[in-house]
């Protein structure tokens, strides 16, 4: 008996340390999931969103809580319609955020430029604003963009500021597009980009300018716009439009845009972006472990379940048999925690009635349903049998 209790011990303490085992890759992974959302919400600029969201889930949670049944039934039932409406409001950020994932996957992204091909790329805009040509030059962060280009040429010609200058040349077909660049390489040219949606940059600013900040609001990449009317340099970064006031003011902008891509992309410096990074990564474990808390709380609070159960019987007299009893279900009412609900088997469930004490003589008969020939469930308390009492009609069987 001793060496039973001590097999009993050991596969316990075996399952309490895979529970743990289980409960920390269950909020790893949601940890990661929420990290991911809140990058994509700052981007998007669309935290406001998530408190809004959180405020819902901290009602729904109290509901839960205190057994407040309407409004926990009201919120189970608006959530459905609020995750479709969520998901017509926010396709981009969603796109986005699959996009995000895809960061991590086996897609080669584009490289940042070495410093020869940033000073060369540099001179090129400053000469090209000197003497108001019209460009567009795109430099790829850490999400990828050919999903968003239309059109243009294919080249992977070595950067050099000839074949730039060649290619903003206003008697050539290529100049109105833009250029996108990929480590040391002009990728492609004439490519055309997508416009930004908002009525009021329509307005403030031309085609060239729109379709610069119509990628910079789709991805992290980083545009330059040479204005041909007021040879201006802009940069559109992040949904925003920033006109460069001096040539020392764009150059400082490119370096600090490229710190900031090297810093995404090399493993070297990942204590610095691990810093930048630990309020968003505090703010998701958070998130996290109030999740895995919401759930841990909803599967211990005590519920009543009810069960509509067949009725059958067993022991009957020989020379006896049940034609007919009415009813033939009993609904029987359960309290206990909710997550020992989720096993049963409802489909396997009896009502089995004793009738070895019953009178032998044929006719219609009051039948009490008692507690024990209703089937238990492990941790869980009858609380009601409905109804208590059934009827049977017994008859004689023929000799």
């Amino acid at each position: 008996m001793q060496h039973i209790f001590s097999l009993e011990r050991g596969i316990a303490s075996i399952f309490s340390q895979y529970a743990s085992v289980r409960d920390f890759f269950d909020i790893l992974i949601v940890t990661l999931l929420a990290y991911a959302i809140l990058v994509l919400l700052k981007k998007t600029k669309s935290i406001p969103i998530l408190f809004g969201v959180l405020l819902l889930v901290a009602v729904y949670g109290i509901s839960i809580g205190f057994d407040l049944r309407v409004t926990e039934r009201v919120f189970s039932s608006l959530f459905g319609a609020v995750v479709i409406i969520c998901a017509i409001l926010f396709q981009k950020e969603l796109r986005r955020f699959l996009a995000l994932i895809g960061i991590f996957g086996i897609q080669k992204k584009a490289l940042p430029p070495s410093e020869q091909a940033l000073r060369i790329l540099i001179n090129t805009v400053q000469n090209l604003a000197r003497t108001h040509t019209g460009a567009i030059f795109v430099l790829a962060g850490s999400e990828n963009i050919d999903r968003f280009l239309e059109g243009g040429h294919t080249l992977n010609g070595k950067l050099s500021e000839a074949l730039l200058l060649s290619i903003f040349n206003t008697a050539t077909p290529g100049h109105d597009g833009a250029v996108i660049i990929d480590e040391d390489k002009v990728k492609k040219f004439a490519v055309h980009l997508p416009l930004a949606e908002s009525i009021e940059t329509a307005k403030k600013y031309g085609t060239r300018h729109r379709a610069a900040l119509g990628l910079s609001e789709a991805t992290d990449a980083l545009c330059i716009v040479i204005s041909e009317e007021r040879g201006s340099i802009s940069i559109a970064y992040d949904k925003k439009m920033t006109v460069m006031g001096t040539e020392k003011e764009f150059e400082d902008a490119m370096r600090a845009f490229l710190k900031k891509r090297k810093s995404f992309s090399q493993f070297s410096q990942l204590t610095t972006f691990a810093k930048e990074q630990i309020p968003l990564i505090l703010a998701a474990l958070a998130l996290a472990m109030v999740a895995w808390g919401v759930v841990s709380l909803q599967g211990t609070l005590f519920v009543q379940k009810k069960y509509v159960i067949p009725i059958e019987f067993k022991n009957l007299p020989e020379h006896l048999t049940i034609t007919e009893f009415t009813p033939e279900e009993a609904i029987v009412t359960y309290s206990g925690r909710e997550s020992i609900f989720s096993p049963v088997n409802e489909d396997a469930l009896r009502v089995v009635i004793d009738v070895k004490t019953i009178k032998r003589k044929a006719g219609w008969r009051n039948l009490l349903i008692e507690k024990n020939e209703v089937p238990e469930i492990p941790g869980a308390t009858i609380i009601k049998i409905e109804p208590e009492i059934m009827k049977a009609h017994l008859a004689d069987l023929p000799q």
